[in-house]
Formats: C-alpha cells, structure tokens, sequence
C-alpha cells in the first residue's frame, strides 16, 4: 500500500453563499459547505489532517495510482449529492512525494488548475423563461419565496438554512446556558425602531477576519502530518473560542445585542483562518474588539505568534451583502499591506459609508501629509480609542471636528492647527488633557479617525 494525500475545497463561492440577498439562502449556503468534511467521513480511509469551512486535507493509503483516483472520483460524488448538487468543489490526490509541505503545495495548485478548468457555477437544468429574483442568474422553478420567483438552487439552501438556522450560534449558547433564537433577516439585526442607537439605527457592520501569513506559518512549520493537525486543531479551538467570548458578550448586554429573544449576530463563515459575521453598526467596534481577544493564542502555535486583521465596514442594511463583504476583505489586506511594521500585529482598517454610498477606491480616504498606515489601526488600541471618541464626541463640538478635517483637507494645517488650540482650550482642563495628550488617534489622521468612528466606537455597557 502507498501513502496518498487529498484535498477538496468549495470554489466560486460568490454563486452558491453570496450571491443573493436573502439571509437564510445565505446561512444555508455557507452551513452546507461547512458541512462537508461530514459528508466524506463515511469514507474511513481518509484519515483528516486539516478541516476548514469549505476546504479539508486528509491522508490515506491507497494500492496504486488508480486507487487513489477512484478514492477522488468517489469523494467527489459523495461531495455533490443531495442539497449541494448546485455546489462547486475540486476535489485532488497526490502521492506521498516524502516531502509533507510540497505535498500540501502541491494539491494546492491542482484544486487551482482544476478550478480554472471549470465552470464557476453549475448550469441548472432548463425549462423555465423566468428568472430568479435572488440571484439574477438561473431559471426559476417551482412556487414563489415571498411572491419572488426562485430557482431550485436557491430554494434548496434557503429551506436548509431556515431549518438549521444558526447551529454555530445555537451550539455555543447551549454550552452557556443561553436562550436565544436566530435572526431570520438583515432587517433583525439592524433594526431600531425607537432610535435607541441613533446614527447607527438600520446599519450593519460586517466583519471579516484573515490570518497573517497562516500559508506561510505551514510551509515553515508544518512540515508533518502531525504538525498539520496540530496547527489545524489550535484555529479550530481558536475560532470557537472567539464566537463563545462573542456570546458571552452579548448575554452581559442585552439591550444592545438582542431585541427580544432574537441575536442580532449572524455568523456567514467560521473558520479557524477566517471568520465573517455580521452585527448591528453599534456593535461592531465591540465586537472586533472582542473577536480579536478571543482567537489569539496567549501562546505561540509551533513556535510562531499568531496575528490576524479584519475589515469592517458599516452601512445601511439594504446594501447588499455581497459588495460589504468584499469591501470587508479588501479592507483588511490594506490593513496587512499598509502596516509596514514588524512583527506583525492584529490590525484593522474599517469604512464608515453613509446611507448608501458606493465605496471608494481604498486608502481615498486619507488626508494631505498622511499616509496609508495613518489609516490602519490596532486591535490593542480599541479600547483607548472608544473611550477618546467618547471623549471628543461629548464635549467637543462635531461641526467644529468637521471644520478641522476640512481645513486639513484643504491643506491649512495651520488654519487647522489654530482652530483645534482655540476649541480644545475652551474646553475643562481635564478634557483638555484627555485630547491634547492622547497617545492614539493622533494627528490629523486622529482628527479624521474621531470624526468618522463617532458613532460606531462603542465598547458597549458601561
């Protein structure tokens, strides 16, 4: 018998989780694919070596060549039927080349190949002149969704999804004792009919997680399918240790985070090197905050620390989901890509756009005599960072926060710098203090940073 590797992973996401508004279509998506790592253990050969959210490595034994390829025809299958027949995955098999690290490489780049020779999505039978009104793409079937006509693939995960509803979420607080019940729209999560939260009332803040240089960390490191496993089970423990800290949150402050019984949390991805969730805009600051604290390891996993960044982006909830996620993600490779400085720290970038304003290019944002890096901020200065905005917001006059960015954008610096000294010196001395030796947000960046954050850095209950 010969040592054999295998990797699947679900490709072209953006057409079987995001490619409609819907939050159930969406939840049942991303269950289903986080579900496939079940689906193949009925398969005891397969011995797993690392299990993500849509992708999973494993080793087995296998005679020859053409037991190793009948071993991926068969996964494959396997991968495909029932709910995820609409689902797109590359599934590849590589023999021990003695080398574990150019063997994951190596299937790496053959998912990639396989993936490129594919469709990106999977054409449904014909039949039908009408169009799906979710996804714009496929023929539609069957009965309307709420007097929407709807195609089979969109059916199929929109009934998964409400009848699984959050099990992440559901798991996790039965562990806590939890009561909850799951959002079932964007519009339960954003929702704030009595402008409890003001600005922020009908406004999302999706969030999105990244590990540092994780590919790089197992080419160095996980040279053995011992270390892969090690490495692998540390994100998992990481990532749910994240979500419960998220939990607990939420459950010390419940007006904020429920309405009713219902969570304003919707988690879309979970895995150990990547999570997307959304919460409501005046939760957001909180809760990267506190993702950020419990995912990193207090210890170094194989020797290396772990660091991760994130994009968040608030916006109105009629946006749709799909353009916030992927603002989300480029937000945090600027974040990574800007922060020049080494080691590698959790860092973050975030955008604020209003009503429903189209982003703009990344990093347009900055002002005159500023650079990229002014815009990143740190995930250990959050805390300080809220409690300054608090600061600024309460006692000093927003209009004239405005003037002061706008002279700064003009390029007045001095202009600029005349009217911070003569508002900040009316103020108490106390506060006086508080804003003029600030050890964040400083600068004109500072200026910017405090008025663009002013109604979304909230640590939450006092």
């Amino acid at each position: 018998m010969e040592r054999y590797y295998l990797r699947f992973e679900a490709v072209n996401l953006g057409n079987f989780v995001y490619d409609t508004g819907d939050l159930s279509t969406i939840r049942g998506g991303s269950q289903l694919l986080s579900g496939a790592a079940k689906k193949v253990k009925t398969f005891t050969a397969l011995k797993p070596l690392s299990t993500g959210a849509s992708a999973a490595l494993y080793e087995f034994d296998a005679p020859d060549d053409g037991g190793a390829r009948d071993m991926r025809r068969r996964v494959h299958e396997k991968l495909l039927e029932d709910e995820m027949a609409q689902a797109t995955f590359v599934v590849d098999v590589i023999r021990d080349p003695g080398d574990f690290g150019k063997a994951r490489e190596s299937l790496l780049a053959l998912n990639r190949h396989r993936q490129m020779q594919a469709p990106s999505l999977v054409f449904p039978k014909l039949g039908s002149a009408r169009v799906c009104r979710y996804d714009g793409v496929r023929p539609a079937v069957g009965e309307q969704i709420k007097q929407r006509d709807a195609s089979h693939s969109v059916q199929v995960r929109r009934d998964y999804g409400r009848a699984e509803k959050q099990k992440i979420l559901l798991d996790a607080a039965k562990e806590l004792g939890m009561d909850l019940v799951p959002s079932d729209d964007f519009s339960d999560i954003a929702a704030d009919p009595n402008r409890d939260f003001g600005n922020c009332a009908n406004k999302l803040a999706v969030l999105y997680l990244d590990g540092n240089d994780f590919g790089a960390i197992q080419n160095k490191s996980c040279t053995s399918p011992e270390a892969q496993r090690e490495f692998d089970s540390e994100l998992r423990r990481r990532a749910k240790a994240a979500i419960r800290a998220l939990l607990e949150l939420a459950q010390g402050d419940q007006k904020r985070w429920f309405q009713g019984e219902i969570l304003r949390l919707e988690v879309l991805m979970l895995a150990g090197d990547e999570i997307r969730l959304v919460v409501p805009a005046w939760c957001g600051w909180a809760a990267l905050h506190e993702l950020f604290r419990g995912i990193t390891p207090k210890e170094p996993v194989l020797g290396h620390t772990l660091t991760w960044k994130a994009g968040l982006v608030f916006c109105h909830y009629h946006v749709p989901i799909q353009r916030l996620l992927e603002r989300a993600g480029s937000l945090a490779d600027f974040a990574k890509s800007s922060w020049k400085s080494r080691p590698m720290e959790n860092v973050l970038c975030y955008e604020a756009l209003e009503s429903f304003d189209v982003p703009g290019e990344l990093g347009s944002q900055k002002l005159p005599g500023t650079t990229a890096k002014d815009l990143v901020l740190r995930a250990c200065d959050m805390e300080e960072i809220a409690g300054l905005v608090k600061t600024i917001r309460n006692h000093f006059p927003r209009n004239k926060a405005h003037q002061i960015v706008s002279l700064y954008e003009r390029g007045d610096e001095q202009a600029a710098k005349a009217l911070e000294d003569k508002e900040v010196g009316e103020l108490h001395s106390e506060i006086q203090a508080a804003i003029s030796g600030r050890s964040v947000l400083q600068g004109r960046a500072g200026w910017l940073h405090a008025l663009q954050l002013a109604d979304y850095a909230e640590m939450g209950r006092e």
